[in-house]
């Protein structure tokens, strides 16, 4: 079978939902080709920009990463009448994401009305299946779907910590507490902690290191250079550590957090930043979303239903080294399940369904 991957980005997302077990699949064998730039797929429009035709693609199925352009939707039906699959591929709830969210504009009609949301259902609706990476995503989808979890590739089991990065400004701290990201992509997660990361951290002498912004530290209630980051502070936007760097920053943290505010949107979201802490030896604290009960039950992270659930957790982790151990070696033992070497298959089984649903509606 020939797959034609039509990935979004170069980044987490693409290679998480996509080229990652795609490599795995690729080394066994599979006639695996990579098109982010779209450039095996020809189409013509009309003068009004909606898509008339698409030639006839040299693949079984293809798959398209969160089309939310009205282009992947209008050339669908193109493709499946040309005898190809098509999968649509998805990793969030844009229906309902948070307008604070700067990802929302991606999303809404009026911010971009050949961009959003609309096409997204469209394009779903058409697919032959749509693959997601949660139940409760899957519950928003309107036809065949299939729950492809996130997972980590093995490599992250034999990482070590990056020696470049500022290590040095802990030193003679008890702990380092860290979080990924930017709080521009988590309106009003960091605050359901409320002031408990700022009291375990300032009452056991660890420091909080955001991998990210250096918006992050004020956001969570530390005052102006009594937390660390790795961005830039003449620009805090500049959040991201290169894909390849970013384990073995991670790898470095003693503790790391997960606040996720209860929201229809972040029940959609899948338990990826606590399986990295996992695989990466770093015991966790998160938010009680179903993937994050999920994932605790099977043995990674603890969960702090409450505010003051934070503190004393962070706390425990934090001061308690044995037990910071112990929960570490845990969240590896879950995470060494939860490979794309030993789970990619599901990856082209739900490809191979995508084209025998083509089959069955042509």
């Amino acid at each position: 079978m020939k797959v034609l991957i039509a990935h979004a980005d170069e980044g987490g997302c693409g290679h998480y939902r996509l080229l990652w077990p795609a490599d795995v699949l690729r080394n066994e064998g599979h006639e695996i080709t990579i098109d982010g730039g779209g450039d095996k797929i020809h189409a013509t429009w009309d003068r009004e920009g909606t898509v008339t035709s698409v030639q006839p693609i040299d693949a079984d199925v293809v798959i398209f990463q969160r089309p939310l352009t009205a282009s992947y939707a209008d050339a669908i039906p193109f493709i499946q009448k040309n005898g190809t699959a098509v999968v649509v591929e998805l990793d969030d709830d844009f229906w309902t994401i948070d307008r604070r969210n700067i990802a929302a504009r991606d999303a809404h009609p009026e911010n971009n009305p050949h961009r959003n949301h609309q096409h997204l259902t469209r394009a779903c609706k058409l697919a032959d299946l749509v693959t997601v990476s949660t139940p409760s995503l899957a519950r928003k989808i309107p036809n065949k779907v299939r729950i492809l979890r996130n997972m980590v590739p093995e490599k992250y089991f034999s990482t070590t910590v990056n020696k470049n990065a500022p290590w040095h400004k802990f030193e003679g701290r008890t702990a380092i507490v860290g979080w990924t990201g930017s709080p521009k992509t988590h309106p009003g997660d960091l605050e359901v902690m409320g002031t408990s990361l700022v009291h375990a951290v300032r009452k056991t002498g660890a420091v909080f290191f955001a991998i990210g912004s250096s918006r992050t530290g004020g956001a969570v209630g530390f005052e102006p250079g009594e937390s660390a980051f790795t961005g830039h502070a003449d620009d805090p936007d500049a959040t991201w550590v290169p894909l390849d760097e970013y384990p073995s920053v991670i790898k470095g943290l003693d503790v790391g957090i997960v606040p996720l505010r209860m929201s229809e949107f972040n029940e959609a979201k899948s338990w990826l930043k606590g399986l990295e802490y996992a695989a990466l030896g770093v015991p966790f604290v998160a938010s009680p979303t179903g993937e994050y009960r999920r994932l605790s039950e099977a043995g990674a992270g603890d969960l702090a239903p409450y505010k003051h659930d934070w503190e004393r957790s962070l706390t425990k982790l934090i001061t308690d080294a044995n037990y910071r151990s112990e929960r570490a070696l845990m969240g590896v033992e879950v995470a060494e399940l939860m490979t794309y070497e030993r789970n990619a298959w599901q990856w082209m089984d739900a490809w191979e369904t995508a084209v025998k649903n083509r089959k069955v509606s042509a």
